[in-house]
């Protein structure tokens, strides 16, 4: 079977010094060319000016960091390993955290923020396949056509093997938080 895989994600964890309180919880920056920008990482291609989903928990948990600082990640959609083999070195790790933190400066209205970043840690496709074990460093799994949806997916019942079950966002009913949370619940439940 020739399965198709999602897209991978860049992702930017930053501690600052300063608190922003232009940023919400959830905050989404669209980028103008917005559809071929979401297409591009299936195209093994990176956008210069990607759309960013920003998320700042200390808006809601100020425990989470000291007293007048904030806590943001920043998540990128990039190709996975397959659509592009890149080896996500420092250079290039470096260069995607500048391009994210002028995005942040320029179209969120984070003017000083690089001046205020104590602690930075990013997390490539790389990571995710070693670290998570996601196939070719696919972030959400199988890629969500229609004809890898639903009930297309692969069962959360082993064929071959009782009382295996399989939790993820590749298998029945598919990808999300709340639908793999129903994948164990199903398994369980069995």
């Amino acid at each position: 079977e020739d399965a198709q895989y999602s897209c991978s994600t860049f992702m930017l964890y930053l501690v600052c010094d300063n608190k922003y309180p232009q940023l919400e919880v959830h905050n989404i920056l669209l980028n103008e060319h917005f559809k071929k920008g979401i297409q591009a990482p299936f195209q093994g291609k990176s956008s210069r000016k990607p759309s960013l989903y920003v998320y700042c928990p200390s808006r809601i948990d100020p425990a989470r960091v000291p007293e007048g600082h904030e806590m943001i990640s920043v998540t990128v959609r990039v190709p996975n390993l397959k659509a592009h083999p890149c080896q996500w070195t420092e250079k290039q790790k470096n260069r995607m955290i500048k391009n994210i933190l002028r995005m942040l400066e320029t179209h969120l209205g984070l003017e000083d923020i690089q001046q205020h970043v104590i602690c930075a840690q990013c997390r490539t496709p790389q990571h995710m396949l070693q670290g998570f074990n996601c196939y070719e460093g696919a972030s959400f799994g199988l890629a969500p056509l229609r004809q890898q949806s639903g009930m297309y997916r692969p069962s959360v019942k082993a064929r071959h093997i009782d009382g295996l079950y399989f939790v993820g966002d590749s298998v029945q009913p598919g990808a999300g938080v709340s639908l793999v949370l129903k994948s164990a619940k199903r398994g369980i439940q069995r």
